[in-house]
C-alpha cells in the first residue's frame, strides 16, 4: 500500500476534516539538531497550514508528536511554530510549496508522519 497521498485522497482527507502531513526533514537549530513537518487541515470554510519545528529528541521507536517544540512558548508545548489559513486548499498546497518547499505528492495521512521520520532515522544510520 502506498504511504503518500494522490490527489484524489488528499483532497477528500481535508474536506473530511481529517489532517494531512509532509515531513520536511532536519536543520540545525542553535539548541541543536531539529526536524520540521507541516500539517494542512480543514479550519472552518478554509485550509489551515501548521509549520511544526521541534528538537530532534528522537531516535528508532520514538514518537515526533513528543519531541519538544521549537515555537517559543513553553505554555504552548503542542501549537505550532507558524500557522497560515488559505480559502482553498489549493492556495495551502501553494503557499506550503512557497514558504516551505512542500511537494504535492508527499503529504500522508495524520499519524504517518511517525513513519516518514522513522525513515529519515534510519537513513541517517546508514554507514559504509
Amino acid at each position: 500500500m502506498a504511504r503518500y497521498l494522490t490527489d484524489y485522497f488528499l483532497r477528500g482527507a481535508v474536506q473530511r476534516g481529517n489532517a494531512v502531513e509532509q515531513f520536511l526533514g532536519g536543520f540545525l537549530h542553535e539548541q541543536g539538531p531539529a526536524v520540521r513537518w507541516l500539517a494542512l487541515r480543514r479550519k472552518g470554510r478554509g485550509v489551515a497550514v501548521l509549520l511544526h519545528e521541534a528538537l530532534d529528541d528522537g531516535h528508532l521507536g520514538c514518537d515526533i508528536y513528543e519531541f519538544t517544540a521549537l515555537n517559543d512558548d513553553p505554555d504552548k508545548l503542542y501549537d505550532p511554530t507558524a500557522k497560515h489559513r488559505c480559502d482553498t486548499l489549493e492556495q495551502a498546497l501553494d503557499l506550503a510549496a512557497k514558504l516551505y518547499g512542500a511537494s504535492p505528492d508527499r503529504f500522508v495521512n495524520e499519524g504517518l508522519i511517525q513513519d516518514e521520520y522513522q525513515d529519515f532515522v534510519a537513513g541517517r544510520r546508514v554507514g559504509p
